[in-house]
């Protein structure tokens, strides 16, 4: 089946995918749907997103987060006819299969894709039916300080409440969600990247760093937008990116126990990718254990593209 895919952004979550949707939809080259995160290859009841389209029609709209992002996402695309045909099509679907897919994202003029950050939990099936969709796609995976994607993953879950307490109690259901299949698959940055080379040659895929988009943000769209066009897209050294974060979670100072506790959790898994790929995964290891280097800014890049062996 040929596809007008360009580019699928997987993840990670909490690590500025939203930002990134919102910046190629300012652009004329690029088409990326009113609806961020289709959730269409994790539609199945195995992944934890538990995917709109992934819930039969009749009881769609009885999930109450289902309601509200649906009512947010129609509210946001009244302006413009196109974009509320999107969204008709998009919630009310009977038959989510590859054809609708391709339907609901086709364009021949403009570079096309979609962000759905729970792809980088997708296990290798269902990696290889995104291959066999679109072979020729570039996969983009923003990365964030495991540390503190973690904490804002937690806050994120939390902002239905009111109240946050410093207790034994509440300590412990930060370690619980900590500690979770969901949020631990969410941070298994070498485990994505792992599943998803074998997959898509390296070339095709690019690691972007959160951290560039307050610290470079032109830098990092420059990256982007050169890599998924292979360079056919002129970009004006003059366009200025702004780097406000999108859709922040809640703020809530971490516990210093729990700040130990990430800390310890995740140490192996950022000096394993300091190792392997330097940049910015060094800065993490070295603000977040002391006596590991004097890395810089100045050693480091926004983007890291993989290199075929």
């Amino acid at each position: 089946m040929n596809s007008s895919i360009n580019f699928w952004g997987i993840g990670a979550q909490k690590a500025g995918t939203t930002w990134l949707h919102d910046q190629l939809s300012l652009r004329e080259e690029f088409l990326v749907p009113p609806v961020k995160e289709l959730h269409y290859f994790d539609k199945a009841l195995k992944y934890p997103s538990r995917s709109p389209i992934g819930i039969p029609l009749k009881k769609r709209f009885k999930n109450k987060r289902v309601r509200e992002q649906a009512l947010k996402d129609f509210k946001n695309s009244l302006p413009q006819l196109k974009e509320l045909s999107f969204c008709l099509r998009y919630y009310f679907t009977t038959n989510p299969n590859d054809n609708w897919y391709n339907r609901l994202l086709k364009n021949s003029e403009k570079y096309t894709g979609e962000i759905t950050p729970s792809y980088a939990i997708l296990d290798p099936e269902d990696i290889t039916r995104m291959h066999s969709m679109s072979p020729k796609a570039k996969i983009i995976y923003i990365v964030r300080d495991p540390i503190d994607r973690a904490w804002s993953h937690f806050r994120f879950s939390q902002r239905d409440s009111k109240t946050f307490h410093n207790s034994t109690s509440q300590i412990k259901n930060v370690i619980d969600f900590i500690n979770s299949d969901s949020q631990q698959q969410r941070s298994d940055y070498i485990k994505t990247i792992r599943n998803f080379s074998k997959v898509f040659p390296k070339n095709q895929i690019l690691i972007v760093f959160f951290d560039a988009i307050k610290t470079d943000p032109d830098g990092l769209m420059r990256d982007v937008i050169d890599f998924i066009s292979d360079g056919n897209i002129s970009i004006n050294d003059s366009d200025s990116t702004p780097n406000k974060i999108s859709n922040q979670s809640k703020s809530l100072t971490c516990p210093p126990e729990i700040i130990d506790f990430i800390k310890e959790k995740y140490y192996h898994q950022i000096k394993s990718l300091s190792n392997e790929y330097g940049n910015y995964f060094n800065l993490w290891l070295q603000k977040n254990y002391a006596g590991y280097g004097n890395q810089s800014l100045a050693k480091v890049t926004p983007t890291l593209r993989l290199k075929q062996k």
